[in-house]
């Protein structure tokens, strides 16, 4: 085990991953790892729990993703400037049902919905998996 650093990057079988930052706030959450990853053809972006910094950090370091894992299990904060960059086709939020801190929030939800994502949510779908068979991506779970 060591401490993921900005530019690290690997392979693990047929996924290739790069870290875009590591530690971009002074906040927990800004010193979310920030992930990005590509699988069967997909380019997937993993925002960890980014806030305003973070995310404003990631703007320039990052393009379109197939797939984005939407920051801090879909909180408020959320930059337009970095949905409208991505502009994934599948936003998915890691959330508990029915959590304390009402999460996901409507505006992120509708942000992504907004850059045209199908947004899949764990507080109503639970597990989930993204399938990609002849180039085409599905879901399967929900």
């Amino acid at each position: 085990m060591r401490v993921a650093g900005s530019g690290d990057r690997g392979t693990a079988g047929t996924l290739a991953w790069q870290v875009l930052q590591a530690g971009a706030g002074t906040g927990a959450n800004d010193s979310s790892v920030v992930l990005s990853a590509r699988v069967a053809g997909l380019d997937v972006l993993l925002l960890g729990d980014l806030e305003d910094v973070g995310q404003a950090a990631l703007v320039p370091l990052t393009g379109r993703a197939d797939v984005v894992k939407i920051a801090h299990h879909g909180s408020a904060v959320q930059s337009r400037e970095l949905a409208e960059r991505v502009r994934p086709a599948v936003a998915l939020v890691s959330a508990g049902r029915d959590n304390e801190y009402g999460h996901p929030t409507d505006e992120a939800l509708d942000l992504y919905a907004g850059v045209g994502a199908a947004v899949v949510r764990t507080d109503e779908c639970g597990t989930v998996a993204l399938v990609v068979r002849g180039g085409e991506m599905a879901l399967a779970g929900c």
